[in-house]
C-alpha cells in the first residue's frame, strides 16, 4: 500500500519532469517567433514563472 506521502513526492517528481520537458519546448519557441513580438513576450514571461 502506498502511503500519501509517497503519493505526495511522487506527483512532485512528475509535475518537476513535466514542467522540465515544457521549458525545454518553450526556449527553442522564442527565437522562432520573432515576428509575434506579444507571443514572444508573453512565453517568455512564462518561462521565467516556470
Amino acid at each position: 500500500m502506498t502511503s500519501p506521502f509517497d503519493l505526495y513526492v511522487t506527483g512532485l517528481k512528475k509535475a518537476h519532469a513535466m514542467e522540465n520537458q515544457a521549458l525545454s519546448i518553450m526556449r527553442p519557441q522564442v527565437n522562432r517567433i520573432e515576428h509575434y513580438p506579444e507571443v514572444a513576450d508573453r512565453l517568455n514571461q512564462h518561462i521565467r514563472e516556470t
